[in-house]
């Protein structure tokens, strides 16, 4: 894989999924079984969920994805608590809280790929004399995490030859303004 963040929309189907969706998952090279991916096209993914306060507010096509992070009870439990933390301190947490997961499953990717594999979009616009770079990374910070509008044409494609509802990729969680 070429991407550096090794980002895919994948179908699937979660437990907690009624039906089969797309998702957005980053492959875990690492974790991986090299003859499982070798063989069956069988990788570990690392999923990403749209971040909680950005997906009040807009489409997931203009929300930052954030890994999907998860609490349980005991060690023994599944994780099932959503647990917002910023992509900069998740290696930090998983390594420091025994009860902190992030979502993880094998995908098969040779039946499931939708698009990708992609990086996230580069969140630094070019520095201009009138915005000098210390400025630009300031507010670089809240476009970290963005999904290129391209890989989001591209699930839609794909989705729609694959008989995949992608509707909810532009559904905006607001409701609409009252007209007078």
């Amino acid at each position: 894989m070429k991407s550096r963040d090794k980002l895919v929309f994948i179908r699937h189907r979660l437990p907690t999924d009624r039906s089969t969706r797309w998702h957005l998952v980053q492959i875990d090279l690492d974790d991986t079984n090299p003859l499982l991916a070798k063989s069956m096209g069988t990788y570990t993914a690392k999923w990403y969920a749209p971040h909680h306060t950005d997906r009040k507010h807009r489409p997931p096509t203009h929300c930052r994805f954030w890994p999907d992070i998860r609490t349980r009870a005991t060690t023994a439990d599944p994780p099932t608590r959503p647990f917002h933390i910023s992509p900069g301190k998740v290696e930090h947490t998983l390594r420091n809280d025994p009860l902190a997961a992030w979502v993880t499953h094998d995908v098969d990717l040779a039946a499931d790929l939708l698009a990708g594999p992609f990086n996230f979009a580069d969140p630094m616009p070019p520095t201009t004399p009138q915005k000098p770079d210390s400025i630009l990374r300031h507010k670089a910070n809240k476009f970290a995490h963005l999904i290129d509008l391209d890989h989001w044409d591209q699930l839609r494609v794909i989705g729609r030859q694959r008989d995949l509802d992608t509707s909810d990729i532009d559904r905006d969680p607001r409701p609409p303004a009252h007209t007078v």
